[in-house]
């Protein structure tokens, strides 16, 4: 007697549903810090990387966003005599 499911590697179309669910489902949800709304697929080491650097309180800040470049002696108010 033939069985179809006897042949068929579950192991490999259990892993390409899992990537698809990552791709569609948990990788937006961390980034919307959301916990993983399917358990069963593992979040990888990079994603919980890149999450934890963005949401680092630590993080080094650019000097760009005090520091603002200006046009010479008329941009200060004439403070040149």
């Amino acid at each position: 007697e033939f069985d179809m499911r006897d042949i068929i590697d579950w192991n490999y179309y259990r892993e390409r549903l899992c990537a698809v669910f990552l791709k569609l489902i948990c990788i937006p949800a961390c980034y919307q810090n959301i916990s993983n709304p399917c358990p069963r697929v593992a979040v990888p080491e990079w994603l919980r990387k890149r999450v934890a650097e963005q949401n680092d309180k630590f993080q080094q800040v650019s000097l760009g966003l005090w520091l603002r470049k200006t046009t010479g002696p008329q941009a200060k108010g004439g403070a040149r005599g």
